[in-house]
């Protein structure tokens, strides 16, 4: 031969080995990682739900606040809620109620 040391070509079997235990680490550092940063994502994702469901009970609430006391227009027929007489004010006269026979035909007649 020349006198040249041949090489032989390709990779030895500790190369190989050293290869794949750095490969697999890397994959388990990059599997590692997407599975935490899914976990945040879907944490986040029910925080975010979590608020949209409070803030929408809060305008539940803040209309039925707002709209609290507030009957509507009322006809001049009705009286309003504070001019109805106390029911347990016995120096107040009680109501009278007359009661009309032809009107109560009428109305029997009807049914």
């Amino acid at each position: 031969m020349n006198g040249h040391p041949r090489h032989p070509a390709g990779f030895t079997l500790t190369e190989i080995l050293v290869a794949l235990a750095i490969g697999s680490l890397v994959l388990l550092g990059i599997t590692s990682l997407f599975v935490n940063s899914s976990d945040s994502n879907r944490k986040l994702s029910l925080a975010g739900e979590l608020i949209e469901n409070g803030r929408f009970a809060l305008d539940l609430l803040f209309d039925d606040v707002r709209h609290a006391g507030f009957y509507g227009p009322l006809s001049n027929a009705l009286p309003t809620p504070g001019s109805l007489p106390d029911p347990c004010d016995a120096s107040a006269p009680a109501p009278s109620r007359t009661h009309s026979p032809s009107t109560s035909r009428a109305t029997a007649r009807r049914t």
